[in-house]
């Protein structure tokens, strides 16, 4: 393994390189809209409206924008003309008066353009060149998934294309009767008699925006109107008329529009503080994201139906660039017509690493082929042996029928395995078959009964096939009640299996259970960063948010490696400030990681014997966006401060990576390879190193396919190396 070295493969990648960059010098301005009269309560301009508000203030105003100007919806517009001097204008839009206030900021010269493609140290800060590369980001973003890269020597335009859930556009009637799952409109009106439904359909249309309705109600439906809450039984909503008449929702749209409503006891929405729209008469605007969790169902329904061959999305995304509908029109975009961009995508050479051993029980060694390894026919590394353990049923009539014989082949499977088995009396084992809707009291009395024999490794939950909110309660319990392991398995999942599908899915829940208890499945043979000579500590660090709108604090998360074979881990956590991703305690995690590394590693010694063996530190750093890099200088300077209080002879050395997954960066490879190895599935084969090409000069940086691609295409990490005091070469 040491003196493989890599091979090289060349690959295509979705980024068009830019063949003329712009020639004249551009003049950035602040922009505000606001409307003449403020709304009470006050109300933000969306994007949309404030795009259109703009358009027509250039049409308005055509000696200050010929040619247009570049709007970004919000703050920041860019011009060539360097006479629009700071002013207001009044813009009407329908019945509605803007106030729009445009203001110069700074000038961007054509050299701060040209100097983006000129070669430069890249110790030195980017200066003006920010400004411009913001400019061109404006210029060429004309459709979602297209932004300017910069490259070593050259720009790239990264072009995507992808898959978003939207709300279903028509009637609201029949969107609501899709997210129900029912065919009958009576059957929706009763699902919404109860609260708990209706709760759910009311956080499912807040925010929506609906066109203009089926009768012809005043106003500006242009940009449709805003669900601000749900009614129930709204034909017999009452309110109070101009001439101080109650009347009800039914017969004020009977009398106004002559509208009888088919669906009197339907719900109704709120337009505003009070207007009130029997949900009959709505319509749903097309084209609108749907940004709330998906649920399982729908998670797995969308990966289906979004999912896309590789050969496929490389077509459409040169379709998009110089196709019949091209995001890249020169004859419509003003800007654009200064710049060229390449029509062929560009090609780059990457390195493929050699495959990595996996070490298995009994001396057993396979290695790992396109990401992937099956562990059928190996004993596990560390097999944990299991004395007791209880299963626990939360679908009726399932534990005689499926239960059982799935415990039993299970059983069957982890001995194969490696697991030691020989304390464990099947008929002592409890089993119990509980009703979800009693799930909390269920595991407090299985507690209860637990404690009278001995503690179990682990239980083995069975939950309905759509169960999210019940596996949050089982997870709750098991990690933060009672300290127990727990392993979920799904109805309609585990017991749909018959012989080699069933043996894989038991050999897939067995591998999460012996990690889960303490075992070890396998470890990685690894020869480049030499682990068995230099002792050293893989750590990961995250901030999970809470949803949007939600005010919980942001959870920062930190794991760290404890053994040589970096297999066993301590984990530690804290809250902080809602939506900060930078880690304000890492110096406190840090300090709690590295003493729990010296007291495993001193286990049963004397103090005056104990061993300081932390050589070097290898962080990878999740969750951070490009503009934030520098930030993380902070967060770097309190390990090194950390790292000092270590008492050893030298300091141990840090790396810090950053590890981005939410990019839209892919590579492909050529057909002939997809031909002639179907193992790939038109796939980049795992192990994938691309560090030329695509990647700018800023920081060490490179991309990584780590693992084979299941379904559409393969998403690579984008690793950036902001320190690397031991030096470890791109390559390892």
């Amino acid at each position: 393994m040491a003196n493989q070295q890599p091979r090289t493969l060349v690959v295509t990648t979705n980024h068009f390189r830019i063949l003329n960059l712009p020639t004249e010098s551009f003049y950035q301005y602040n922009v505000s809209i606001k409307y003449k009269e403020e709304r009470t309560p006050s109300k933000r301009i969306e994007k949309g409206v404030a795009r259109e508000v703009f358009l027509t203030l250039q049409a308005n105003e055509p000696q200050l924008f010929t040619p247009r100007a570049i709007y970004d919806g919000m703050s920041i517009a860019f011009s060539t003309n360097m006479h629009i001097h700071a002013n207001t204008f009044e813009v009407v839009l329908g019945r509605t008066v803007f106030i729009v206030a445009i203001s110069p900021v700074t000038t961007i010269q054509a050299a701060d353009i040209q100097a983006l493609v000129t070669p430069r140290n890249p110790q030195l800060p980017r200066g003006d060149n920010l400004a411009a590369i913001t400019l061109l980001q404006h210029i060429v973003r004309q459709a979602p998934n297209l932004s300017v890269r910069p490259a070593v020597g050259q720009l790239l335009v990264n072009v995507d294309v992808s898959t978003v859930a939207v709300y279903q556009s028509g009637g609201l009637v029949e969107l609501v009767m899709a997210f129900l799952d029912v065919s009958d409109a009576r059957k929706m009106i009763e699902q919404m008699s109860h609260q708990r439904t209706f709760d759910s359909v009311s956080r499912f249309l807040k925010g929506l925006l609906l066109a203009k309705p089926k009768v012809n109600s005043p106003g500006n439906w242009t940009h449709g109107k805003k669900i601000s809450g749900l009614v129930a039984n709204a034909g017999q909503e009452t309110f109070v008329d101009q001439n101080n008449v109650t009347l009800s929702v039914e017969s004020y749209f009977a009398a106004k529009y002559n509208y009888q409503l088919r669906l009197p006891g339907c719900f109704g929405v709120k337009i505003g503080r009070t207007a009130v729209f029997p949900a009959e008469v709505c319509m749903v605007m097309p084209g609108q994201l749907y940004k709330k969790r998906l649920d399982e169902d729908q998670q797995r329904k969308f990966i289906q139906s979004a999912t896309q061959k590789p050969s496929d999305r490389l077509h459409d995304i040169g379709q998009a660039v110089f196709g019949r509908n091209q995001v890249f029109n020169y004859n419509k975009a003003d800007f654009l017509g200064k710049m060229r961009i390449q029509t062929e995508p560009e090609q780059v050479e990457g390195k493929l690493l050699p495959n990595t051993q996996l070490k298995f029980g009994r001396g057993q060694t396979k290695a790992i082929q396109y990401g992937k390894w099956n562990v059928v026919q190996y004993e596990y590394a560390e097999p944990k042996a299991i004395t007791n353990f209880a299963v626990i049923s939360f679908v009726p009539g399932s534990l005689n029928r499926d239960v059982k014989p799935f415990v039993k082949a299970l059983l069957e499977v982890m001995r194969s395995r490696g697991v030691s088995l020989s304390k464990v009396d099947f008929n002592q084992v409890i089993m119990k078959e509980c009703s979800p809707a009693q799930i909390k009291q269920e595991l407090i009395k299985l507690y209860e009964e637990l404690k009278a024999t001995r503690k179990p490794e682990f239980i083995l939950v069975v939950l309905p096939f759509s169960a999210a909110d019940l596996k949050r309660t089982v997870k709750y319990w098991s990690n933060a009640m009672v300290g127990i392991p727990t392993q979920c398995v799904r109805d309609k999942k585990y017991n749909t299996q018959k012989g080699l599908k069933l043996d894989q899915y038991c050999n897939n829940v067995a591998l999460k259970i012996n990690a889960k208890i303490g075992g070890v499945n396998s470890m990685v043979s690894s020869s480049s960063l030499n682990l068995n000579n230099l002792s050293t500590m893989i750590v990961g660090c995250d901030v999970s948010h809470p949803g949007p709108g939600a005010q919980k604090p942001s959870v920062a998360s930190l794991v760290a490696s404890m053994d040589q074979e970096v297999t066993k881990y301590a984990s530690f956590a804290r809250v902080q400030t809602p939506r900060l991703e930078m880690i304000l305690e890492i110096k406190e995690m840090f300090t709690d990681a590295l003493k729990e590394h010296v007291s495993y590693h001193n286990r049963g010694k004397e103090p005056e014997k104990w061993v300081y063996p932390l050589q070097h530190i290898i962080v990878y750093r999740d969750g951070v966006s490009e503009g934030e890099y520098e930030k993380l200088r902070s967060e770097i300077a309190q390990i090194h401060e950390c790292l000092r209080t270590y008492p050893s002879a030298k300091t141990p050395k840090l790396t810090f990576i950053v590890v981005t997954k939410r990019h839209h960066v892919r590579f492909f490879i050529s057909d002939s390879l997809a031909k002639q190895d179907t193992n790939l599935k038109n796939n980049a084969p795992a192990g994938l190193v691309v560090d030329e090409g695509v990647v700018d000069d800023q920081y060490p940086n490179f991309f990584l396919l780590s693992h084979s691609g299941l379904q559409g295409t393969s998403c690579p990490s984008h690793y950036i190396v902001l320190e690397n005091q031991y030096g470890i070469p791109k390559t390892e």
